[in-house]
């Protein structure tokens, strides 16, 4: 008993660094963050005590519920595109061939490439100044729109580069669930005439389920949080047109050091991301059906 007493003992002290570290960086921050939205403030100078003033002021303000509108549909038509491309790839790269290899690793590219230097290609091919792509379209005589200047264009432009960066993480989560598929029930589809589409619906949709709600949860978290991208690319123009629920509170944090304003939309978007890591968790707990 006291050998196993002394040995548990040992290991908590081993652990004890990496608590130190994720406490500072993730607890702190976080009483850090509820404390101030609560707290009416010049920069880090508390004033006054005002309990729940800043989120009634904050639901109030017609501009949070814009960015808020803005996050949401960036986030769904990224989920959207990111899930579906992974789904129809997966389903075309599964076997593992030397050229399907060869595909994988191209598509999973961008997705390990530094979001940085992904965002500035992206700032470059969408430059009409600079870019090939509007040359070669007016050599042919094709007119392309200014896609990151145009308040009609460069949300969603923003959305289906976002989403397409990460296909690749999506294409790796799908064709672990297909490889999850007893051979044996496919092979017993074909003997009752299931193929093409009806294989799909009937067959690869309800196995690979599990896998993809969390995909779709993963992707949510994380497109809902995204700001680098936004700010190297747009930087929230124009006209606020790409002003995202995170490229505001970094703005209201950083830019313009509203302490107070910043910790109240944290503790807002800390609760969304709650809930989504709540789904998240039912889902890991749930079983698959094979």
């Amino acid at each position: 008993m006291l050998k196993r007493h002394k040995r548990n003992s040992q290991a908590y002290l081993w652990m004890l660094p990496a608590f130190v570290i994720v406490s500072f960086s993730t607890v702190y921050p976080l009483i850090f963050s509820i404390d101030y939205s609560l707290w009416q403030s010049k920069r880090f100078t508390k004033i006054s005590f005002n309990w729940f003033n800043n989120y009634i002021t904050l639901f109030q303000d017609s501009r949070f519920w814009d960015s808020l509108a803005r996050t949401l549909y960036f986030a769904a038509l990224g989920v959207i595109i990111t899930t579906v491309l992974g789904f129809i790839l997966a389903l075309l790269l599964r076997e593992g061939t030397r050229t399907n290899t060869i595909y994988r690793t191209i598509i999973l590219i961008p997705w390990v490439t530094n979001e940085i230097a992904f965002s500035l290609m992206w700032a470059w091919v969408l430059n009409p100044q600079t870019s090939p792509l509007y040359y070669l379209s007016t050599q042919y005589g094709l007119i392309l729109p200014n896609f990151l200047n145009d308040p009609k264009y460069a949300l969603t432009t923003l959305a289906i580069i976002n989403g397409l960066r990460a296909v690749g993480f999506s294409l790796v989560m799908m064709l672990a669930a297909f490889a999850m598929i007893p051979k044996e029930i496919e092979q017993a589809a074909e003997v009752d005439g299931c193929y093409g589409l009806k294989n799909i619906w009937h067959i690869y949709i309800p196995m690979i389920k599990p896998v993809g709600m969390i995909v779709i949860i993963v992707l949510t978290i994380s497109y809902f949080n995204i700001i680098g991208l936004v700010l190297f690319i747009t930087g929230g123009g124009p006209i606020r047109s790409t002003e995202l629920l995170s490229v505001r509170l970094y703005r209201e944090g950083f830019t313009y050091f509203n302490i107070s304003l910043a910790s109240t939309m944290t503790t807002i978007v800390l609760s969304i991301n709650l809930v989504l890591a709540w789904i998240y968790k039912r889902m890991m707990n749930a079983e698959t059906p094979y």
